[in-house]
């Protein structure tokens, strides 16, 4: 199990009715620390999920709140796709989303990002201008 942080190009999730431009861009998508689930446990009762912009709290909430069951969703998602071990499966996130507030709170370079999960750890990532990533092999 792993904490990931959706960093949605909003820009490109516009162009069309679909949100796959927007949800792959090159180098998005951060993720880690990795925990085992057997030291993770019992996930029935969900787990806290906390999120940070330049230290204020801007999401709170519980995977035990998410739409669909992990166990749903999987069903669903592998009767289009083939699942492999390793392969990674984001289930979403509490409500507060920036983009979503009004008047919409979107991130800038420069800003920084923390995404606790209970019992995994917290992932942290700065956001950089699209001329200052890198991408590939570090070119």
């Amino acid at each position: 199990m792993l904490t990931f942080n959706d960093v949605t190009s909003r820009r490109a999730q516009k162009l069309t009715s679909q949100w796959i431009l927007g949800k792959n861009g090159d180098s998005s998508g951060p993720l880690g620390p990795m925990v085992p689930a057997a030291e993770v446990g019992d996930l029935r009762e969900g787990l806290r999920v906390r999120t940070r912009v330049n230290g204020e709290l801007v999401q709170d909430g519980s995977t035990a709140g998410i739409a669909y069951t992990v166990g749903d969703t999987l069903s669903l998602i592998s009767h289009t796709f083939t699942l492999r071990p390793g392969d990674l499966l984001a289930t979403g996130t509490p409500a507060g989303v920036g983009y979503a507030r009004t008047p919409p709170w979107l991130l800038h370079p420069g800003d920084e990002v923390e995404v606790e999960v209970e019992r995994l750890g917290t992932l942290c990532n700065p956001i950089v201008a699209n001329d200052h990533r890198l991408v590939g092999n570090g070119q």
